[in-house]
């Protein structure tokens, strides 16, 4: 189990106004899978002033199989990763723009938090930022957003007679598998790979500017992602967060070997033929979407008839027991 708060409060509210309660849950990770595009959008274009490489990102993010696949699904995942992209564009805001968003960065990044436990590498990545350049504010975030997100816990576990830590962190606590571990390597590279020569290609030039605050956080999120992927029972969402940063990060690359303008040129430079691995990327991502839609329609269609079958012993209420042998 997961600290979802948040999506059972939107499910609950949209079930009230009538709609199924799958539905609701697939709304709800839809229209987050749809923020998550806008905000690929907004942070590229706030830390590049390119409209190219901003709709670029978001081409990719709408391109990649995990975030189709994912957001499309009742589960917490699309709306965490939303919420912690939401923190990092307002932290983003005032690294860059000076604007007073520090407040609303740590507010996303609770709300991220109690979505889903894990979403540590966003918080974390900010107080890093921000710990080179101003300590004191570092420190003021840091301690500010960990003292509210601890009271908030253990008053929620005082209320719940415990249960609460029991059923978000000890019953989560599951075996670690090396296997595991190498099934979600082989994805990332699988799927990600062509993005991550791109960005091996130029990391050095974004390094440079502003724009090494989204290498800071891919870095963060991609140890969150080492350090929780390899338990038993864990699945391909564990690489969301670090999917999505790898797709900025490769839109920030392009902007600084200045890839639209030699494409655009036809310039003989080596910079052009970056648009080889960024087609794979599409094609790969494109076939699992394609895979997993066929996978779904046919599990979907079984699962049908199975609730079909059991309407008729369901119709008189009252609890049931069922088993499979």
């Amino acid at each position: 189990m997961r600290i979802h708060a948040d999506t059972y409060l939107l499910e609950a509210g949209l079930y009230k106004l009538g709609l199924p309660a799958y539905t609701a849950g697939r709304l709800i990770s839809f229209g987050a899978m749809l923020g998550i595009f806008a905000l690929s959008w907004q942070i590229v274009l706030l830390y590049t002033r390119d409209r190219y490489c901003a709709w670029m990102a978001a081409l990719l993010a709408a391109s990649s199989g995990l975030l189709l696949s994912w957001g499309t699904v009742a589960q917490v995942d699309t709306l965490a990763a939303m919420f912690a992209l939401a923190a990092f564009y307002q932290y983003s805001r005032y690294a860059i723009a000076g604007e007073t968003t520090l407040i609303w960065a740590a507010a996303f990044a609770l709300l991220a938090f109690f979505t889903k436990q894990t979403m540590l590498a966003c918080p974390a990545a900010i107080f890093a930022l921000l710990w080179f350049h101003r300590r004191r504010t570092a420190l003021q975030f840091g301690i500010g957003l960990t003292a509210v997100a601890t009271v908030l816990v253990l008053a929620i576990n005082a209320a719940s007679s415990g249960r609460f830590l029991a059923s978000t962190v000890v019953a989560n606590m599951n075996a670690h598998s090396w296997e595991k571990m190498l099934q979600h390597l082989r994805f990332a590279v699988l799927s990600g790979g062509p993005l991550m020569l791109v960005a091996a290609a130029g990391v050095r030039r974004v390094m440079r500017g502003a724009g090494r605050a989204l290498f800071v956080y891919l870095g963060f999120a991609f140890t969150v992602f080492v350090l929780i992927a390899s338990k038993v029972g864990s699945d391909l969402n564990y690489q969301i967060e670090f999917t999505i940063l790898l797709i900025l990060s490769v839109s920030l690359v392009l902007h600084a070997l200045n890839f639209f303008r030699a494409s655009f040129d036809r310039a003989r430079t080596w910079v052009t033929l970056l648009q080889l691995p960024l087609a794979v990327f599409l094609v790969v991502n494109y076939t699992i979407t394609l895979r997993d839609v066929i996978t779904r329609v046919v599990t979907e269609k079984v699962v049908g008839s199975e609730i079909e079958a059991m309407r008729p012993l369901l119709a008189g209420g009252g609890r049931v027991l069922s088993g499979r042998l």
